[in-house]
């Protein structure tokens, strides 16, 4: 692994709490003013496509495959589906039907949660399609033209925006995951092939001008490079962490800390600011403590 990408996928995992403090707490000036910000910030779970299709590796057999990513993605999708259901339903938020209807149609009874179906559906057609292509002398090609598919598919199926549950959101968030793959087997972070960097991100550019989601997407790649290259030059650690505070800030905890804040008088950019880094730090706080004293089971967690 990459520190420089752990750092990114602590930023991204930021970018996702703020997305989902959007709350009546705040004033409706302020209201605005985070959803515009939002459009800047909103490509954060293509991102974690992308690092995710970055360090795939198809050399398992299906069932050593389907079973890893079973354990890894969707029992912890259902274990805090329905742990989030039930506190839902006991504050008087949601009721347990929605949740569970929620639940077993992979959109999560918390916002977030959807990612993790998503990616090992992902993971096992993307599998299925690299076997059924390592037949050709120049696989690599075939990559690429699963690549350009999914882009025509998103380009005929618009979504406003880059993040969320949306069925539709599928082939956009599977081409992250592609674009992933084919940044590590064109070594585009090589000196050599930064031409095909550049070529790539400009083509994005391009067509961002019909479906913005592009935009996001080449600001989340353009980021991922930068730091791909910045752990080059960093110490060979570990960060780990994100995967967890992905799993855990939301609905409970960045909501509870917004709501005390605003009972000592603190309120909207302010409010919100002191929520994101309080949610971010407790959550981290969470999951090194359950590393320190259950790492058998850190797979729970995302980590």
């Amino acid at each position: 692994m990459n520190f420089g990408i752990d750092i990114y996928k602590h930023i991204l995992a930021i970018f996702v709490i703020i997305m989902h403090m959007t709350s009546h707490r705040y004033s409706p000036s302020f209201i605005i003013d985070l959803e515009n910000f939002h459009n800047y910030i909103d490509g954060a779970v293509a991102g974690f496509f992308l690092v995710s299709g970055y360090y795939f590796k198809e050399k398992h057999s299906f069932k050593d495959m389907f079973v890893k990513n079973f354990k890894r993605l969707i029992i912890p999708y259902f274990i805090f589906s329905i742990i989030y259901t039930f506190i839902l339903s006991i504050i008087g938020k949601e009721e347990v039907i929605i949740g569970i209807i929620k639940t077993i149609t992979f959109h999560g009874a918390s916002m977030q949660l959807y990612f993790l179906p998503y990616l090992f559906f992902i993971r096992i057609a993307y599998w299925l399609y690299l076997k059924i292509t390592s037949k050709f002398s120049n696989y690599q090609y075939m990559i690429i033209l699963l690549a350009l598919i999914l882009l025509f598919i998103c380009y005929n199926f618009p979504v406003i925006s880059s993040t969320g549950s949306n069925y539709l959101l599928i082939p956009f968030y599977f081409l992250a995951f592609v674009i992933g793959y084919i940044y590590k087997i064109l070594q585009l972070d090589n000196q050599k092939n930064f031409i095909y960097l550049m070529l790539l991100i400009l083509f994005f550019i391009m067509i961002g001008t019909q479906d913005p989601r592009f935009y996001d997407l080449t600001f989340m790649l353009v980021l991922f490079h930068i730091f791909l290259l910045l752990g080059h030059v960093l110490p060979k650690r570990r960060f780990p962490g994100s995967g967890g505070v992905y799993l855990l800030h939301t609905p409970i905890i960045n909501f509870s800390f917004s709501a005390l804040l605003q009972k000592f008088g603190i309120i909207d950019f302010a409010n919100c600011v002191l929520s994101v880094f309080l949610t971010y730090i407790f959550c981290l706080f969470l999951v090194y403590t359950w590393i320190r004293y259950m790492d058998k089971y850190r797979w729970i967690i995302l980590e």
